[in-house]
């Protein structure tokens, strides 16, 4: 698909439809493989509203600070492997 396919004219309502309009515009614009699995893990594990009204309130604020830190490397190491595996441009095809 075009890359005005991706981006334009849709119309989601939740935070994983518009992760994947990001995800897709920035993979069909020649994102890098590694920045792709990077903000994906970074979506879903580092989100500030999810800090407030779940973690906090029911794991209590000591564990969730404790825990908000400890997974900024976690995305970072999947997107430097994603980076470092080798494939040819034909064995992926852009999402």
């Amino acid at each position: 698909m075009a890359y005005s396919e991706h981006c334009h004219g849709r119309s989601h309502y939740c935070s994983a439809g518009k992760s994947n309009i990001i995800l897709r515009c920035t993979a069909s614009a020649g994102a890098d493989w590694g920045a792709l699995v990077a903000f994906i893990l970074a979506w879903s594990l580092n989100g500030f509203q999810k800090l407030l009204v779940y973690e906090a309130p029911l794991l209590g604020l000591d564990f969730a600070l404790l825990r908000t830190p400890m997974t900024f490397p976690v995305r970072l190491i999947p997107g430097w492997i994603a980076r470092r595996v080798p494939s040819s441009d034909a064995d992926r095809s852009r999402p």
